[in-house]
């Protein structure tokens, strides 16, 4: 079973390369902010964003992960 972080999802932005690279460190298998993996040098992992959702407007699931799988690369 794989661990990610996503514990910048309840932080400020500022914070997020500290709080990811404590993640990493402390045995995470992945983190997820874009931000917050450049000076660790890995890839960001995770989910679709929860945001993304709310942009496309409500009941349009089937709308927002077609344009995700569209977009993001498998």
């Amino acid at each position: 079973m794989r661990v990610i972080s996503f514990g910048t999802l309840r932080q400020h932005p500022a914070l997020a390369a500290m709080i990811k690279r404590c993640a990493y460190l402390g045995d995470m298998d992945g983190v997820s902010c874009v931000v917050g993996v450049e000076p660790i040098g890995i890839k960001p992992t995770g989910t679709m964003p929860h945001a993304l959702n709310i942009c496309f407007g409500e009941g349009k699931q089937n709308e927002v992960w077609q344009a995700f799988d569209d977009v993001i690369a498998e």
